[in-house]
C-alpha cells in the first residue's frame, strides 16, 4: 500500500512549467545540429561508420539528455555548442567551397532539414518518455494533470 501511495504522490499535482523554459530546453536540438555539422565538416571525409555513430551520439543525443536532466544549466550547454561551432568557423577549420556549390548544397539540404527536425523530435520524445520515471528528471517537465505546460 505504501508503494501505491508513493507512486500516486509522484505523479499527482503537477503544474508544469513555462512555455519559455520549454522553448529554451528544446533549443538544444538546433544548437546540437549546428555543432555537429560544423565539427563533421572539419573532419576528414573518410571516417568509418562507427566513428560517425559515436560522434553523432556524443553531439546529438547526450546534449538532449543533459538538457532534460540538467535543465538549470541548459544555457551553458547551448553556449558551449555555439562556442565550438563559431570557433571552428572563425578559425577556418571547416571546408571552404565556392558560392555556387554552397547554393547547390543548400538547395539539397532543404529536405534534409525536415529529416533532422523529425529526428530531433523523436529523440526528445524518446528521452522524455524514458527519463520521466527517474528522479533526476525534473518533475516540472512531466505531463500535467489538469492544465499547464509540460515538455511532453
Amino acid at each position: 500500500m505504501d508503494y501505491k501511495f508513493a507512486k500516486e504522490l509522484w505523479v499527482s499535482n503537477l503544474d508544469g512549467t513555462s512555455i519559455m523554459e520549454i522553448n529554451f530546453v528544446t533549443w538544444v536540438a538546433p544548437s546540437s545540429w549546428l555543432c555537429r555539422h560544423t565539427i563533421m565538416s572539419s573532419l576528414p571525409s573518410n571516417l568509418n561508420a562507427s566513428c560517425i555513430f559515436l560522434l553523432d551520439f556524443a553531439l546529438l543525443v547526450i546534449p538532449m539528455l543533459l538538457s532534460f536532466t540538467l535543465a538549470d544549466y541548459v544555457s551553458l550547454i547551448i553556449a558551449l555548442q555555439a562556442t565550438i561551432s563559431l570557433g571552428l568557423i572563425a578559425f577556418g577549420h571547416h571546408r571552404k567551397e565556392s558560392y555556387a556549390s554552397h547554393l547547390q548544397r543548400l538547395n539539397e539540404q532543404r529536405k534534409v532539414f525536415l529529416t533532422e527536425f523529425r529526428t530531433a523530435t523523436i529523440l526528445f520524445t524518446c528521452i522524455a518518455i524514458l527519463a520521466v520515471d527517474f528522479v533526476i528528471f525534473p518533475r516540472r517537465f512531466a505531463k500535467t494533470e489538469t492544465f499547464g505546460t509540460g515538455l511532453f
